[in-house]
């Protein structure tokens, strides 16, 4: 989270939450609950990891698996047929 202090005890809790939020945007792609809409909120989060990470890090191998990864979910956003997807 860039705009706090990277020693305040907020920022642990915004990484610690924003962590957990990726983690149940993946159980529920995995799982094919609201595929698109888990994978479009996942696109917006992994935007802002690669962005932040170019800004402040520049290229690098971290910063280039995450353009993979946001490049995976912004796939998934389009995604019409689903094999594995719970029955409503």
């Amino acid at each position: 989270m860039p705009w706090v202090h990277s020693a305040s005890a907020a920022a642990i809790v915004l990484v610690l939450a924003h962590g957990w939020v990726l983690l149940v945007l993946a159980v529920a792609l995995i799982a094919g609950i609201m595929t698109r809409a888990a994978a479009a909120a996942a696109t917006l989060l992994l935007a802002e990891i690669v962005l932040w990470l170019t800004i402040t890090a520049g290229l690098s191998d971290l910063t280039l698996r995450d353009v993979g990864v946001l490049g995976l979910a912004f796939c998934l956003c389009g995604a019409t047929r689903q094999r594995l997807t719970l029955a409503s």
